[in-house]
């Protein structure tokens, strides 16, 4: 079996975040840790060879984004989600979480009111307080063991709103947004002239009965301030250490990329995605198989 997502490896002691703080961070060990977005199989073959093949070389220096860092994002977005974009749409990030704290210190002031919706990804919360901002909250309603939007209540918190955080498909609560509530979405924030960061990284991991689509595609709204993040190869390729870069494609929100590549961060430890990280459909599709046999559990 080329990929087999049943073998069992051990990650203790080797610095894991998700294994090696239990005790820190819920006072014993022998806790299942999923609260993080971790996959446990081994990273794939062609991620590593890639990565063996860079290393021959020996010097690791400063390095450019080639354009094949460029073609494949494009390529991968219009493969699997339909979705057509253009090479200075794409900006850097070294992930998703000062990709969050990027978009907030570009795009709002201090004081600003920034709204989340709850139950959502803990980050959100910390880079709202942690940049002295003011955070707003349209919690999400469970109909139906579904998690959907109070639209009514968003509409009202919009009127004097800079920044909207979405987070689509939905962390923790697993909607997958149709294109129908991303478009209602989409009029209200442009009523409002609010810039929507909608963080993406999951988009890969949806159920085939479902369709992921990325905010900034929907026609109908191309004038809609917004900033996401893409594409979504870390939880997918089991790749969350080598701090790939998250590609912000932004639509029509006054000089997006130049904002974002110049906003004062420090990264570490980043790399280019290795040749055909985001090519191998073979691998994706294995992992579809086995979240079809997780579904219910």
């Amino acid at each position: 079996m080329k990929y087999n997502f049943d073998e069992i490896v051990n990650r203790e002691n080797t610095a894991s975040v998700k294994y090696d703080l239990r005790l820190e961070l819920f006072g014993k060990k022998d806790v299942i840790p999923m609260w993080v977005a971790d996959m446990d199989f081994k990273t794939p073959d062609f991620i590593i060879n890639a990565i063996k093949e860079r290393t021959k070389h020996e010097v690791f220096g400063y390095s450019i984004r080639p354009k094949s860092y460029f073609t494949s994002i494009i390529n991968w977005l219009n493969r699997r989600h339909h979705w057509d974009i253009q090479e200075d749409w794409i900006s850097f990030s070294p992930g998703i979480v000062p990709a969050i704290n990027m978009a907030i210190l570009a795009y709002s002031n201090e004081g600003d009111k920034i709204i989340v919706q709850p139950p959502v990804y803990f980050p959100f919360f910390s880079a709202i307080e942690n940049n002295k901002r003011t955070l707003v909250e349209n919690p999400l309603v469970l109909k139906n063991n579904r998690y959907c939007i109070d639209f009514k209540d968003l509409e009202e918190k919009l009127k004097d709103a800079k920044l909207f955080l979405l987070s689509n498909p939905h962390n923790p609560g697993g909607t997958v947004w149709t294109k129908e509530e991303l478009k209602k979405l989409g009029d209200l924030c442009v009523k409002n002239n609010v810039l929507i960061m909608s963080d993406e990284i999951h988009a890969d991991l949806v159920f085939s009965d479902y369709k992921f689509t990325p905010l900034a595609s929907i026609s109908e709204v191309n004038d809609l301030p917004c900033v996401c993040v893409d594409p979504h190869i870390t939880p997918t390729t089991a790749v969350a250490d080598l701090h790939v870069p998250v590609a912000f494609v932004g639509v029509e929100v006054g000089g997006c990329a130049y904002r974002m590549d110049n906003v004062p961060i420090e990264t570490h430890k980043v790399v280019e995605p290795p040749e055909g990280m985001l090519t191998d459909e073979e691998f994706l599709g294995k992992v579809y198989e086995r979240m079809k046999k997780l579904k219910g559990v």
